[in-house]
């Protein structure tokens, strides 16, 4: 019974805590982004592509109405660059002002000088393949700019096409050069995923007597080759990067098989025929 007492206190105590934590006054800056027209819809398109020129986005609120309750959007953005190739780990830019506009709804509009002031990179030339620009935007309203602000990302890639026929090689031992197809990864629907049939260039065939094709999907972005997926099983081979020339027609990957390379590193050569 006294259990059955000391549960029951608590849980009234409880009830008391929560209710209490209700009647604290709501903070009106974080209620007032949760109204449905300071949402700023819909979002840009998620990719830039070398030559383009310029990027939109069409500003309106999500139900068509009340645009008359905001004064402004501003934009600012920072750009992202891969410091190694393949990795995960990136140098950011310092954020810096972009836009701003005062008509909803409306479209603003931003060319390839304005995106690229700010972030080190005087051409689109210079920007590394695999970067990406954050675009961040401010809703203010009566004064106020709320929170939390909106983000999105958008993708810098250049227009290129690895398909073909090869005839690869590698650096590792002579093998007789194999005859291999690259195909783009329809499934994805990505313009600049790809599937190489075989990253070995034969090697394990004829160096270490292993027949294995490693097939693998492999992104191209700019010039740089990045892995996306291993397909045969376990984590036994590392493709550490690569590089692709369109108009040489030439693919290089580097790459390991930690079971019979003990860490060295082959290079592979990639000749579109």
């Amino acid at each position: 019974m006294h259990i059955f007492k000391s549960c029951l206190a608590y849980i009234l105590l409880l009830g008391v805590a929560l209710l209490s934590w209700n009647c604290v006054s709501e903070d009106e800056t974080t209620r007032q982004q949760t109204d449905a027209f300071y949402l700023i819809d819909p979002l840009p398109d998620t990719v830039f592509v070398k030559g383009q020129q310029s990027i939109s986005f069409d500003i309106e609120t999500s139900d068509g109405l009340n645009a008359d309750k905001i004064s402004e959007v501003t934009f600012y953005k920072s750009l992202e660059s891969p410091v190694v190739l393949g990795s995960e780990e990136t140098v950011r830019s310092a954020e810096t002002f972009l836009s701003k506009t005062s008509q909803i709804p409306s479209e603003i509009t931003f060319n390839t000088s304005e995106l690229l002031a700010g972030t080190g990179y005087n051409s689109e030339d210079e920007i590394p393949g695999g970067s990406f620009w954050n675009i961040r935007w401010e809703v203010t309203s009566i004064g106020k700019t709320l929170a939390p602000a909106d983000t999105t990302e958008i993708r810098y890639i250049c227009p290129s096409n690895m398909e073909g026929r090869y005839i690869a090689t590698n650096d590792f031992c002579q093998t007789t050069p194999l005859e291999l197809n690259i195909i783009k990864d329809t499934i994805s629907g990505s313009q600049e995923k790809y599937i190489i049939p075989d990253i070995t260039a034969n090697h394990l065939a004829e160096c270490v007597g292993e027949g294995v094709p490693i097939f693998m999907t492999v992104t191209e972005s700019c010039g740089n080759i990045a892995p996306l997926s291993r397909v045969f099983f376990g984590l036994r081979w590392n493709l550490l990067g690569g590089t692709w020339n369109e108009s040489a027609g030439t693919i290089t990957l580097r790459w390991t098989d930690t079971y019979t390379l003990n860490g060295t590193v082959v290079t592979s050569t990639f000749i579109r025929q």
